[in-house]
């Protein structure tokens, strides 16, 4: 990570966000507790905006999920740069947790899985518990080729 400003914020918020999308919220569980500085309000603030992330995130779907997620991002942006504007002691703290996500979500620790659907002409249907979906919807019939749907 650099040093420039801004960038940390913005690599945090990326990393929050990869790891809801993903389904690794329980990753993102120590994030409320740096905002413990500005008081116990703003803590449990950051929770609650924490899992209207998660409820957004998980309701986005198709293009929907990309304007999402860019949303969310701008918004955990926000978050810490004012985290970080009030408290620059935290900037170790903010890299660390940033670290520790990035590092987690790289290595897929056991029961934590991504489904990735290709889904043709229809709707996704529910996928399960810590699981998010891919779906790539190319319209017309979809064609089963080698045990792989085209």
């Amino acid at each position: 990570m650099t040093d420039l400003p801004g960038v940390l914020e913005l690599e945090f918020a990326k990393e929050l966000i990869k790891a809801v999308v993903a389904g690794g919220v329980e990753l993102v569980r120590k994030v409320p507790a740096l905002f413990r500085r500005q008081g116990e309000a703003r803590e449990i603030q950051a929770s609650a905006e924490l899992d209207r992330t998660e409820a957004r995130l998980a309701a986005a779907a198709g293009s929907g999920l990309s304007r999402e997620i860019v949303v969310q991002e701008a918004t955990w942006e926000t978050l810490a740069r004012g985290l970080l504007a009030d408290h620059p002691e935290l900037a170790p703290q903010l890299q660390q947790l940033t670290r520790e996500i990035r590092e987690a979500l790289e290595a897929k620790p056991e029961g934590f899985t991504v489904y990735h659907q290709r889904n043709e002409g229809g709707s996704a249907g529910a996928m399960g518990p810590n699981a998010t979906a891919t779906v790539h919807n190319y319209g017309g019939t979809a064609q089963r080729t080698g045990g792989e749907m085209r």
